[in-house]
């Protein structure tokens, strides 16, 4: 992707959907963020992005319902957190 601003990221993404009878379709993925970043895209590099979105019939609309950036500090204190818990 490129910005206004000349910032790049590349990313690769997987996504799981089900459609309703009505043909909405629901999913959650993962984008995957290279480590290339530039730019006002810099905070991109290395990042996981685990999303949700709704998709409808007519296929014109498309929104993000949440977005949760994972990246290596968040990463690394939730890993933190799960060995204290076990201790």
């Amino acid at each position: 992707m490129r910005s206004s601003g000349g910032g790049k990221a590349s990313f690769t993404f997987h996504e799981i959907g089900n459609s309703k009878p009505n043909g909405t379709i629901t999913a959650t993925g993962a984008a995957f963020f290279d480590t290339n970043a530039t730019g006002n895209l810099a905070f991109l590099g290395n990042v996981v992005a685990v999303y949700k979105d709704q998709i409808y019939k007519n296929g014109t609309e498309s929104h993000s319902l949440g977005v949760e950036m994972i990246t290596d500090t968040v990463l690394n204190n939730k890993i933190i957190q799960m060995q204290d818990s076990l201790l």
